[in-house]
């Protein structure tokens, strides 16, 4: 139950930062992960580069620094998304907002656990009091029978 909450609290607070807004202008936050092929419930590196022309902001929990919050499936040629649930260890009032400074470069590790298939992860940013969704690149997670 207390996980239900603090996730119900996250996705409120993201949603209060500001309203979708579509890129303007051509920069963007960069995501990539380290390869484009991971063998299953192995750590996927993922490298975030800042090249908006400002600062940005995130959620992030005492014990977490960065996150996706969705993890994007491809079933039948269609990019299905699914919430990437989180265990924060502590709450703070207000939460805890992170900083992805201008032309700063940062790094996370993604494990998604017997998954099978493409995938992309999204991460939530807010620049000017606009959220932004990043999308990384597709990848794939395999089976060891699978890894021709």
């Amino acid at each position: 139950m207390k996980r239900l909450i603090q996730t119900i609290f996250y996705i409120t607070v993201v949603f209060l930062f500001g309203c979708d807004k579509e890129r303007e202008d051509p920069t963007f936050i960069k995501i990539t992960t380290g390869k484009s092929k991971y063998v299953v419930n192995s750590s996927i590196d993922v490298v975030l580069n800042n090249d908006l022309n400002k600062q940005a902001t995130y959620l992030k929990c005492d014990n977490l620094d960065l996150f996706p919050v969705k993890i994007l499936k491809k079933e039948n040629g269609v990019w299905i998304e699914n919430d990437y649930l989180v265990a924060c260890t502590q709450m703070g009032p207000n939460s805890y907002i992170g900083v992805l400074d201008k032309a700063e470069t940062k790094h996370d590790t993604v494990t998604l656990f017997n998954e099978l298939g493409n995938f992309k992860l999204r991460y939530r940013f807010v620049a000017d009091s606009d959220t932004l969704d990043f999308d990384s690149n597709e990848f794939l997670i395999y089976g060891l029978e699978d890894s021709n």
